[in-house]
């Protein structure tokens, strides 16, 4: 969606219970996926009723009083609900030359977006890694702003964004994990909130809090790319420069720093045309139409 930076709200309603709730485009982005918002009524249900057939969603601009008394429904984390799924044995999905067993999957699917980082796919992340324009690691740390605000705009720049993994000693690369007063520390609406001081436009990124295969905790926080327009430092940090966009680049030394030649600024320029560009065509602006999104659904089945 391009409705956050036009300044848009989205508004859900139930028609059968007459309950409105107010969102961010881009909080429902990172939930549902980059849908047009006709799609997002057909993937919401009311809490009340539990219909979907009533749901109703449009984007505006609040004006006046509006922006006043308007009350955001927030995202705060994307968990996974672990439930007991039973199966007919005649039940199968075929997935291009595999046969897909969709009730062997320990765990229910409600989005492939934000979904929560398991043991086995911590475990995966961290086997013989190292640090990459897209991956960093930090020493078990309470959550600190200063400590963590160029990472985070820094990876908002990098094309397909990054994570940064808590609990992994800085020069070994030996696993630490954290103890419980440093994982309570990461409070995702906090963090936003500190990010949102230095960034502009703003980040967006999740917080997870896996285990790995020895019970040690981490907090591994994605950082999504920018939208549209690379993300600037709009204010003066201890370790950042208002006016400066901090960069990974994939060709030095993998660290946070501010773009210092070309190539990398050009980088940073192209995307930011790629996707100016596509969002024109996307809404009948610009060239061509954007080619149809690939139906995920439709191959993997009805689950």
């Amino acid at each position: 969606m391009h409705a956050h930076n036009a300044g848009q709200v989205a508004r859900i309603t139930c028609g059968l219970c007459n309950i409105k709730r107010f969102y961010k485009p881009l909080e429902l982005r990172e939930v549902i996926g980059n849908v047009t918002i006709d799609q997002v009524r057909t993937k919401v249900r009311c809490e009340k009723c539990g219909r979907k057939e009533s749901m109703r969603a449009e984007l505006f601009h609040p004006v006046g009083q509006e922006l006043e008394t308007i009350h955001f429904r927030r995202l705060v984390e994307i968990r996974w609900e672990r439930r007991v799924v039973w199966r007919d044995e005649s039940r199968r999905r075929l997935l291009g030359n595999f046969v897909l067993d969709v009730a062997a999957l320990p765990y229910s699917i409600k989005s492939r977006r934000g979904a929560i980082m398991t043991t086995d796919e911590l475990e995966a992340l961290l086997a013989g890694a190292e640090e990459t324009d897209r991956l960093e690691f930090k020493q078990g740390m309470a959550w600190d702003k200063h400590s963590l605000a160029k990472d985070i705009l820094a990876m908002a720049n990098v094309q397909d964004g990054g994570r940064i993994v808590i609990g992994i000693e800085d020069e070994t690369l030996a696993r630490q994990g954290i103890s419980e007063e440093q994982r309570n520390s990461y409070s995702p609406d906090q963090m936003r909130d500190q990010i949102a001081e230095y960034a502009d436009p703003e980040v967006i990124f999740s917080v997870r809090m896996p285990v790995d295969a020895a019970g040690r905790r981490y907090v591994v926080i994605q950082v999504s790319p920018f939208e549209t327009l690379p993300v600037i430092c709009k204010k003066d940090g201890p370790d950042i420069t208002k006016g400066t966009i901090y960069f990974r680049s994939p060709a030095q030394k993998p660290q946070s720093a501010r773009i210092s030649n070309s190539t990398d600024m050009r980088r940073v320029i192209e995307q930011s045309i790629a996707k100016r560009w596509a969002g024109l065509q996307q809404i009948g602006l610009a060239g061509a139409a954007a080619a149809p999104a690939y139906d995920y659904d439709k191959e993997l089945g009805d689950f």
